[in-house]
């Protein structure tokens, strides 16, 4: 079967070239506005826009590198997930990636897929965060993958 996988929340690397302008030319602007303001005696604070266009720019250099990925992913080998925790100031990435082999069963409701392990353990995955088109078409993929598998449902 095709492998699937969905990015949530605008952090598909195809958006990351307009976001990546995006900065840098929000530092440049910045940047010049501060070295206008320096050729003007007496115009005030450029020190600020100087700084803001420099980590600004700087943000957009490496910006590549920060970014987090979120997504959901399904494919032969298993299912794979990095999420945020929505209750934090600063987001912790919550990531889970489960083999079939490693699966007893999966309960399947609205919003959450439990697969609860042949080690005894239980993980959940949300889905809340996928668009509805994708929300069900990850739910069919994955019944599809669980009757291939041969995996029990409760």
């Amino acid at each position: 079967m095709e492998s699937l996988k969905f990015y949530l929340n605008e952090t598909n690397p195809k958006s990351d070239t307009k976001r990546q302008l995006f900065f840098g030319i929000t530092g440049a602007v910045y940047l010049a506005i501060g070295l206008i303001i320096i050729l003007k005696p007496f115009s005030g604070p450029s020190i600020f826009y100087i700084l803001g266009g420099v980590i600004t720019l700087g943000y957009a250099i490496i910006y590549r590198k920060v970014i987090k990925r979120r997504y959901i992913s399904l494919d032969d080998t298993g299912v794979a997930s990095r999420v945020a925790d929505k209750f934090s100031t600063f987001p912790k990435y919550k990531e889970l990636e489960i083999k079939w082999g490693d699966i007893e069963s999966v309960t399947v409701s609205a919003l959450k897929v439990r697969f609860k392990l042949k080690n005894g353990n239980t993980q959940e995955m949300e889905l809340g965060d996928l668009l509805y088109k994708e929300h069900q078409e990850f739910k069919q993929r994955l019944e599809e993958y669980i009757e291939l598998k041969k995996i029990k449902t409760a």
